[in-house]
């Protein structure tokens, strides 16, 4: 059965991933070793004034990424007029902010943030970007966070306690 949405999973972080191409691309590699075809091979895909930095990766047919931003989480849109074809309301706000006063004192805390994606809804997809999760954790990183919705048993949010990074990395969602 096909995800709802392409799987995204953000790790909210203390301050941004120092890591460069060669360092994500291992973990990529470390990620994938069980999901057969992978091209681990990463692509510097862009950058943006925001503070994102994007690497691009395949597995199998499916298109990957890893961004890297050194600022807060945002929800960055606007509302589109059809009838003038442009932009006429943008809004700039924090997104996602958890009630749970736990949740929301780590989410607080954060000034930089980490994603993978999967351009895809196949479930197949979700173990190896779960992995490659796991891979992506270090001390800075606070919560983790499914921001699609995909995998919410408990939450879409978990903060990194042991047992969530064993979760992600044997391939599931933490219970």
């Amino acid at each position: 059965m096909a995800l709802d949405h392409w799987p995204t999973i953000v790790l909210l972080r203390r301050v941004p991933d120092s890591r460069d191409r060669a360092a994500l691309e291992r973990a990529v590699q470390r990620a994938v070793a069980s999901a057969a075809p992978a091209n681990s091979v990463l692509r510097y895909a862009g950058a943006n004034a925001a503070g994102m930095t994007y690497y691009e990766w395949r597995l199998g047919k499916v298109t990957c990424h890893i961004g890297q931003c050194s600022a807060r989480f945002r929800d960055v849109g606007g509302v589109i007029d059809a009838s003038l074809g442009r932009v006429v309301e943008w809004h700039d706000r924090d997104a996602g902010v958890p009630n749970n006063p736990v949740l929301r004192a780590a989410w607080d805390a954060h000034a930089a943030w980490t994603y993978v994606d999967a351009l895809d809804t196949a479930p197949d997809c979700l173990p190896p970007l779960l992995r490659l999760s796991a891979e992506l954790i270090d001390d800075d990183c606070l919560l983790v966070w499914d921001c699609q919705g995909i995998r919410p048993p408990r939450g879409p949010m978990a903060l990194l306690a042991p047992a969530v990074r064993t979760a992600l990395a044997s391939g599931r969602w933490p219970d």
